[in-house]
């Protein structure tokens, strides 16, 4: 054996039985590996032996995958989500290094998973394969330092975020459109407070301050584990206090199965609301789209984007600036309110 050269990474060199060059270095568990150059020039071993070693000492998205999962303190619901996300992602993704994972591969994916599902979905992929990248790089050694979903433009592939809300008049219809009054509290709730799907079903009398006008939602029902309180408008609380007056023991939002089956709380609202919108001509509306309208309302009536971070739950400001564009009410007060040079009211005069 003759060692032609040596470097960081380590050794190229040549075997009595082959005119191959061979390289040799040390994988990440410390022990040695050796290979074929597949290749009779020095130059050409030298960068085969560089990439080796960086794919070797590189954690693959499986290995940051299963050490995401195994350390996560997420609630159960989302630990599921996320399970769900992982099985589209670990045949792109898996054996590939994080290093490898860039902006083309993320375009293949997307254009995939576009024949399958719509865009929203590709969404939630993308925020699970990003919060995989961000565990990795804050607590792995071997990930790259930049996470590539974050600089990832969703604009150019046309994943524009859905921000579905309703007008004034789709919020009448949605209401005239439902059989039951149930079904009335339940969507005009979720208007009026911005709740999530999850957090209206497991609403129980006590976490009602109705005297206060807020509910308190406890760390357990919230999507980022912490308590939360919910200000509640005139509107809700007359809803809410209708409904009290019905449900039976700690229930709020509650149903029969059948007629003979004892009370009990929803599981989803999928049902009935698939039924009412479409009985309103909405079918392209969700039921997620209701939080959408009350934050939407929110801002077009003048509320601030930092207190309505707070009353979704949201953990960064991040998720409520796709509402800011809304806010024209602030725009005018605040013109409103400078004075403007000389040369503008002269031509407003004029």
């Amino acid at each position: 054996m003759a060692v032609l050269h040596t470097d960081k990474c380590g050794r190229v060199y040549t075997r009595s039985r082959s005119k191959l060059l061979w390289i040799r270095f040390e994988g990440r568990d410390g022990r040695e590996i050796r290979k074929s150059a597949r290749t009779v020039d020095l130059e050409e071993a030298i960068q085969k032996l560089h990439q080796e070693h960086r794919h070797a000492h590189s954690l693959t998205f499986r290995e940051a995958a299963v050490d995401f999962f195994e350390v996560t303190d997420m609630k159960r619901s989302s630990l599921l989500s996320y399970t769900r996300r992982l099985k589209f992602l670990d045949p792109y993704f898996g054996s590939l290094t994080l290093s490898e994972i860039d902006r083309e591969k993320l375009k293949a994916f997307v254009a995939a998973r576009r024949r399958q599902v719509k865009g929203g979905t590709i969404r939630r992929d993308l925020a699970v394969l990003s919060s995989i990248f961000n565990h990795a790089i804050n607590h792995m050694p071997g990930a790259p330092e930049v996470n590539p979903v974050h600089s990832f433009s969703k604009v150019d592939l046309k994943l524009v975020s859905r921000d579905r809300f309703l007008t004034e008049d789709e919020y009448q219809r949605l209401l005239e459109a439902c059989w039951e009054d149930m079904h009335q509290y339940i969507i005009t709730v979720a208007c009026h407070t911005g709740m999530r799907s999850a957090e209206l079903k497991a609403l129980r009398k006590p976490m009602l301050h109705l005297d206060r006008r807020e509910v308190l939602l406890p760390g357990k029902l919230t999507k980022n584990g912490k308590s939360r309180v919910v200000p509640l408008t005139a509107h809700a609380v007359r809803t809410l206090e209708k409904v009290c007056e019905t449900a039976p023991d700690d229930l709020v939002f509650w149903h029969r199965l059948t007629a003979r089956r004892e009370p009990a709380p929803y599981r989803s609202f999928d049902g009935f609301f698939q039924n009412v919108r479409e009985r309103a001509g909405l079918e392209d509306l969700r039921f997620h789209d209701l939080r959408h309208t009350f934050a939407s309302w929110w801002v077009q009536s003048g509320g601030d984007l930092y207190t309505l971070k707070s009353i979704l739950g949201h953990s960064s400001y991040r998720m409520v600036e796709r509402y800011a564009h809304l806010d024209t009410k602030s725009a005018h007060n605040a013109v409103r309110s400078i004075n403007l040079p000389h040369t503008f009211r002269t031509i407003e005069e004029e």
